[in-house]
């Protein structure tokens, strides 16, 4: 029986590695998906947030547009610059609240740390990710130029109607492309209240 063993020891050790290697292949990948739901969860809720942040700008900008509807006249509107300001004293006062619910929006960082995610994510998936990123800074940079014009003009019309539509423009691209990164990592079940 030694003898046998003996004999056999290398198929024996082959036999053993193989499996030890299918073992540890196979528990790299339930860490990875682990890792990867953790991941899109936490991302879906950080963007879903900020997509709450986003609506009620949307709505209060909305709103203070409606306010001041009777200055609109035909709805077309010089550049800033050469418009007239048109809309009473008040409308300096929620001008600037609006300004101010903008630079809260654009300060809202999103935690995700670039160097981690080659080891997480594949090429398609790193690149979904990316155009949601960049869905979310185009949204950013229309709405912040239109921010500083109202900053700039506070009683224009024009510009207080360039914020409100702007406010809302991009926001369904961001939820286009965050829907599509959740499919990229094959995770479509997380629902847009973040569960699972």
């Amino acid at each position: 029986m030694f003898n046998l063993v003996a004999e056999n020891s290398g198929l024996v050790l082959g036999i053993a590695i193989s499996l030890y290697t299918l073992y540890s292949f196979l528990e790299s990948r339930i860490l990875k998906r682990r890792q990867q739901y953790a991941f899109l969860h936490h991302l879906h809720q950080e963007f879903k947030y900020f997509e709450g942040l986003a609506d009620h700008l949307g709505r209060r900008a909305q709103q203070a547009r409606d306010l001041y509807s009777d200055y609109y006249g035909d709805g077309s509107f010089p550049s800033p610059s050469e418009e007239k300001a048109g809309l009473p004293p008040e409308a300096e006062r929620t001008s600037k609240w609006l300004v101010q619910r903008v630079k809260h929006l654009i300060q809202y960082q999103l935690p995700i740390d670039m160097d981690k995610l080659p080891n997480m994510l594949n090429r398609s998936q790193i690149d979904a990710l990316l155009e949601l990123l960049d869905a979310r800074r185009v949204y950013l940079q229309v709405l912040h130029t239109r921010a500083l014009d109202l900053e700039a003009f506070p009683r224009k019309p024009g510009v207080l109607f360039r914020v409100a539509a702007v406010s809302k423009l991009n926001v369904p691209e961001m939820t286009k492309k965050l829907h599509a990164f959740s499919a990229s990592l094959g995770l479509q079940r997380v629902t847009s209240d973040g569960g699972a």
